[in-house]
């Protein structure tokens, strides 16, 4: 005897309660769940910006400090305070 002989034959339940549901609803219950849209796409540029990572060359890096030196001296004169700052030339990187 098999493990569903016994209900094998049986009639098909149907709810006098709740209306069949379409086959086109049935179908969504199994569609892949995507709780987080777009975290993929955020994952893989990430991925991206860390992966394609290059050091700049010398005249590049000249080039930041150059940079760095002007914006320097102009937060030096906006600022009456004159206070020094401290910046990250990785920053000077992202932004160039």
């Amino acid at each position: 005897m098999g493990k569903y002989d016994d209900i094998i034959d049986l009639p098909h339940h149907v709810s006098k309660v709740h209306p069949q549901m379409s086959i086109w609803d049935r179908s969504a219950q199994f569609a892949p769940f995507a709780a987080l849209t777009g975290h993929e796409e955020a994952i893989a540029e990430t991925a991206r910006l860390t992966n394609e990572w290059h050091e700049p060359d010398e005249d590049k890096k000249r080039e930041l400090d150059e940079k760095m030196n002007e914006l320097m001296m102009l937060y030096r004169k906006r600022n009456s305070k004159n206070r020094e700052i401290r910046v990250i030339r990785a920053l000077f990187i992202l932004l160039a």
